[in-house]
């Protein structure tokens, strides 16, 4: 069975971007759906997410998670916060 992409952000991928704690990273994405205009039962896409910081969409890095599925850790590091 083919694997399916992950398309919405999530908060822990937040904390590693950012080195944040867990509810910054909850903070940050609620200011970022308010300023597109979801509610909080709509995923934030990683697109979105990068584009309201201003990443560029080949600067947007790509991702592959650990064994255990809990931490994301990007492969390049081409986007730098």
């Amino acid at each position: 069975m083919p694997r399916i992409e992950q398309i919405f952000i999530k908060a822990k991928e937040v904390q590693v971007f950012f080195n944040s704690d867990r509810r910054t990273a909850y903070r940050m994405l609620k200011h970022i759906r308010n300023h597109y205009g979801k509610n909080a039962e709509q995923g934030l896409t990683f697109s979105e997410f990068f584009e309201y910081h201003g990443v560029k969409g080949h600067h947007i890095p790509n991702f592959n998670k650990k064994k255990d599925d809990k931490i994301l850790q990007p492969k390049s590091q081409s986007y730098n916060p």
